[in-house]
C-alpha cells in the first residue's frame, strides 16, 4: 500500500555560511557573501584560488572532515527532530562523494613500495599491508565508515545506502529515503549530504575541465548563475542532515514539521560523460515526472530552487527546460538558487539545497540570489534577486544535476494544518 507524502521533521546544516541551522538562515536571508580566498593549502599555480570553505574545523584531525561534518549535522538534525532512543531511524542515506586515494596516499603508497616492504601488486594485499603501515589508504574506505559510524552513534540498526551520483548525489538520497517511506518498508529515515572536495585535487581536477570561475580578484561575487557574464562555478564544501518521517507516525508525535517531500524524479540523459545534453529535453523531462509524481501543475510552483551553477552550459540548459515547461506560467513563480552564496558543494548540495527549500517553506521566505550583476540572460528565469517575505509558498521545485546527466528533481510542499 502507497503511504502518503513523507514529511522533513529535523534539519542539521553546515556551509560556508555557517555551522547550524540559524546561522545559515540568517546568513541566506541577508544575501550574505563569504566566498572569498582559499588559506588553508597553497593554491600557487592554481588557476582558482577562491572557494565557499566551511570554518571552525580542526584540519589536523584524525577524522576527515567530510565525516565530522556528517557526524554534525546528523546530530543536529536528530535533536530538532526530538527523536530518542524509543522513536529510532529506521535507516540512514548517505550521500558522499566517491572514495578516491589523494595524492599523499598515493606517495606514500608509492614509498611503500619502493621501500620493497611489499612486493605483492594484489589488491587485498595492498589494503591488509596499508592498515599496518604508514601508507594510509583508509580513505577508500571512509565512505563505509562514515555510514557505519552515523549508525552506531544514533542507533540506526540497518545497513547505511551509500549514494553516488555526483552532483544529484544528496537529492537522489532523499528520493530513495522518500521511495522507501512511500512502500511503506520503513517510518523514519535519515538523509546526509557531505563533501569537502575543497582540496588542491579537486581543484585542479575541476580545473582541467574548464568548470571553475578563475573570478580571483573578486570572489565573493564569482558564483552569479543565469547572470551573462557568469564564467563557470565556485567550489563549496559543506553537509546536510534531513529527517523524514512517514506523515501519520510524525503527525502521532507532535513533530515540528519543515515541510513535506510531495514527488521525486530522476532522468539520465546519458550524452557524455561530464556534460548534460545542452537540449535541456532531460532536464524538462526530469521536471515533468517529479510535477507528475507531486500530482501538481507547473502553475502550483511558486519557486524554483535552481540548480543554477554558473556555468555557461548548465545555465543554459536549465534555463531552456524550466522555460518549456512553464511557458504559461512564467508570472507566477521565482527562481533562486543558492550557490550564488555557497558555491557548489557538489555531492552535499542536492541535500543542502533541499533543506534550505524546506526552510524557505516553513519560513514562507524567498532567500536571494545573489551577485545578478548584469541583465539575466534568459528571460524566462523570473531570478528572486532580492529577500521576499510574507509570500505564499505552498511548493518548491528543487533541482540537482550531476555529471553525466545524472538529473534529480524533487518537489517539497507546505503541509497544512
Amino acid at each position: 500500500m502507497i503511504k502518503s507524502d513523507p514529511v522533513i521533521s529535523g534539519l542539521g546544516l553546515i556551509t560556508c555560511l555557517g555551522n547550524d541551522v540559524d546561522e545559515n538562515w540568517r546568513q541566506l536571508k541577508n544575501g550574505a557573501a563569504k566566498i572569498g580566498l582559499i588559506d588553508r593549502f597553497e593554491t600557487e599555480g592554481q588557476k582558482t584560488k577562491f572557494a565557499g570553505v566551511v570554518k571552525g574545523f580542526d584540519h589536523d584531525s584524525d577524522h576527515s572532515l567530510l565525516e565530522r561534518m556528517a557526524m554534525q549535522v546528523a546530530m543536529e538534525a536528530l535533536a530538532d527532530s526530538n527523536l530518542s532512543e524509543e522513536k529510532p531511524i529506521d535507516r540512514l542515506f548517505l550521500a558522499v562523494p566517491a572514495g578516491e586515494i589523494s595524492w599523499q596516499q598515493r606517495i606514500d603508497l608509492a614509498k611503500c613500495f619502493n621501500s620493497k616492504q611489499l612486493n605483492s601488486k594484489d589488491l587485498n594485499d595492498v589494503y591488509k599491508f596499508s592498515q599496518q603501515q604508514p601508507c594510509d589508504l583508509v580513505k577508500t574506505q571512509q565512505n563505509l565508515r562514515i555510514g557505519k559510524k552515523i549508525c552506531e552513534t544514533f542507533g540506526i540498526k540497518r545497513s547505511p545506502v551509500l549514494v553516488t551520483t555526483a552532483c544529484a548525489s544528496g537529492a537522489s538520497a532523499i528520493e530513495l529515503a522518500h521511495e522507501a517511506i512511500r512502500r511503506g518498508e520503513i517510518s523514519r529515515a535519515m538523509v546526509v549530504g557531505s563533501d569537502s572536495t575543497v582540496n588542491p585535487e579537486g581543484i585542479m581536477r575541476f580545473t582541467l575541465l574548464s568548470a571553475l570561475s578563475t573570478r580571483n580578484d573578486d570572489p565573493s561575487r564569482a558564483s552569479r548563475p543565469f547572470s551573462k557574464s557568469r564564467d563557470g562555478f565556485v567550489i563549496g564544501e559543506g553537509a546536510a542532515a534531513i529527517i523524514l518521517e512517514d506523515s501519520d507516525v510524525a503527525a502521532t508525535r507532535g513533530a515540528n514539521i519543515y515541510a513535506s517531500i510531495k514527488g521525486c524524479a530522476n532522468a539520465t540523459d546519458n550524452f557524455h560523460r561530464t556534460r548534460s545534453n545542452p537540449s535541456g529535453d532531460v532536464i524538462l523531462q526530469c521536471m515533468k515526472h517529479a510535477l507528475a509524481d507531486a500530482n501538481l501543475k507547473p502553475s502550483d510552483i511558486q519557486v524554483i530552487n535552481a540548480h543554477g551553477t554558473s556555468t555557461p552550459e548548465n545555465d543554459k540548459m536549465e534555463s531552456l527546460g524550466i522555460s518549456r515547461l512553464f511557458k504559461n506560467n512564467s508570472d507566477s513563480y521565482f527562481t533562486t538558487s543558492n550557490k550564488s552564496m555557497i558555491g557548489h558543494t557538489l555531492s552535499a548540495a542536492g541535500a543542502i539545497e533541499a533543506a534550505i527549500s524546506a526552510l524557505m517553506i516553513k519560513h514562507q521566505t524567498i532567500v536571494p540570489t545573489i551577485n545578478v550583476m548584469d541583465e539575466c540572460e534568459f528571460d524566462d528565469v523570473n531570478l528572486a534577486s532580492k529577500l521576499l517575505e510574507n509570500i505564499s509558498i505552498n511548493n518548491i521545485l528543487s533541482n540537482s544535476f550531476g555529471f553525466g546527466g545524472q538529473n534529480v528533481s524533487l518537489v517539497l510542499g507546505k503541509v497544512h494544518e
